[in-house]
């Protein structure tokens, strides 16, 4: 009896616990109206093509590899297709001058013809890449308004999609959100004044129980003015074959920014690999193994910032310094201001000393002088008062072009060259004393 007393009552706490979960808001329907099937489609009109604008574009193949005898390009234009580039003739890749398309963009409905009952807005994306901007009829921020279920039909008003860091098949995306994009400052009414968006004005708009954003799935963002969800279709262009970056693009080489240009981005490297030895004279090398990774560097490249570390846990197996990287890509990070490429993956061609030399290159020597140099300026740049030590920082003789020029005279020229503007060169211990009569 206890037993099925202790059934009962089990069963009775459950069903009072199904209530109160059937009447809690979060269980509700997100979105009380019911939201027709429909589809989206979006075509590349036109386009104008982006130059070159600082990175280490050069030609490459159809597997995204290098043409040796490709320089970098001013205008990639593939002909007959316009600057969608193809396979084997790919768009360079742009950090600052954006690449421009042209589209238009339809809303379909359940037989994948024109759906004129859809007013409403989408948003645009590329994957991989960014938008920089879209213009043109209805356009706001990211996203375009289709009216009639269409946008970007006049070819004399039409609406341009620009973007930057695009790189391998991208392809523009659009998304139908529901999103309803408002100024946050304020939505105009009837009469004067302004109104919050929906989805920041502290009202359940929807009746769905949840408020605003970010906590009703209908709100994109906290500047949506409906907090119903839109039907979330999408739909992607043509490809656009777009050349793979080199580590200094990666490095962010042409970039405007203080890092990567592709922050946490799955990216593939392009490694100048062209399909054999005789045919790849640099490529990306092994420079050393850890027991965490290795490091590699792009010997081609001729900007400077051609080396990655990547980071995989462990030491690669069967990877040798002077191995090649016939493939090589990841996650790009920075870690304390350096690129790492992590959750790397590569294929290798491995040394062979009597095919090809190692590749690895030469270190470069440092002198004190240089780094006295560097720093020096640096410091002056950044409003410091300098005292240098001239008989304590040292160099060597240097070469230019066939002239030799002794470390003496080396020595002399940057001390010229720093004291006065950039600094007070004395020896060091008349430095020692000012610094001690200061002190006291």
């Amino acid at each position: 009896m206890n037993r099925g007393t202790s059934k009962l009552l089990g069963l009775g706490s459950l069903v009072a616990m199904a209530v109160a979960l059937a009447s809690y808001p979060s269980c509700q329907p997100a979105f009380p109206t019911e939201i027709a099937a429909r589809a989206l489609s979006v075509h590349i009109t036109s386009s104008a093509c982006p130059v070159t604008d600082g990175g280490t574009d050069a030609g490459q193949d159809a597997s995204g590899r290098a043409d040796a005898s490709a320089g970098p390009t001013a205008d990639a234009q593939a002909p007959g297709t316009g600057c969608l580039g193809t396979a084997s003739d790919r768009v360079p890749i742009t950090f600052v001058v954006p690449a421009v398309y042209t589209v238009t963009v339809q809303a379909l409905d359940e037989n994948g013809v024109l759906d004129p009952t859809f007013n409403g807005y989408v948003r645009f994306s590329v994957q991989p890449g960014t938008v920089l901007s879209v213009s043109g009829p209805g356009a706001n921020g990211r996203n375009v308004l289709l009216k009639n279920g269409i946008a970007g039909d006049d070819p004399k008003d039409p609406v341009a999609v620009s973007i930057i860091g695009a790189f391998g098949e991208a392809r523009i995306w659009v998304e139908d959100l529901g999103y309803v994009p408002a100024n946050p400052a304020g939505v105009p009414v009837d009469g004067g004044g302004t109104r919050p968006p929906q989805c920041a004005n502290g009202i359940d708009d929807n009746h769905n129980g949840l408020v605003d954003y970010p906590v009703d799935p209908g709100c994109y963002a906290a500047n949506d003015d409906t907090e119903n969800g839109g039907s979330y279709a999408g739909a992607s262009s043509e490809v656009i074959h777009f050349r793979y970056p080199r580590i200094p693009d990666v490095e962010g080489i042409g970039s405007p920014g203080a890092g990567t240009p592709f922050p946490n981005e799955e990216v593939q490297i392009d490694t100048q690999w062209n399909g054999t030895t005789t045919n790849t004279p640099n490529g990306v090398v092994v420079v050393a193994v850890s027991s965490t990774g290795f490091y590699a560097t792009d010997t081609g490249a001729t900007n400077g910032y051609a080396s990655a570390y990547a980071y995989n846990y462990s030491a690669p197996p069967l990877m040798n310094v002077c191995d090649r990287l016939i493939s090589f890509g990841g996650t790009a990070a920075e870690f304390y201001g350096f690129l790492e490429i992590n959750y790397p993956t590569w294929s290798l061609e491995e040394w062979d000393p009597q095919a090809r030399p190692c590749l690895v290159p030469e270190p470069a020597l440092l002198t004190s002088a240089m780094i006295a140099n560097s720093t020096t300026r640096a410091a002056y740049d950044l409003g410091f008062s300098c005292s240098l030590a001239h008989d304590a920082c040292a160099t060597r003789a240097l070469v230019f072009g066939e002239q030799r020029v002794p470390a003496a005279q080396v020595h002399a020229a940057f001390l010229a060259a720093l004291n006065g503007l950039y600094a007070r060169v004395q020896d060091a211990a008349a430095i020692a004393a000012e610094t001690t009569l200061h002190l006291s």
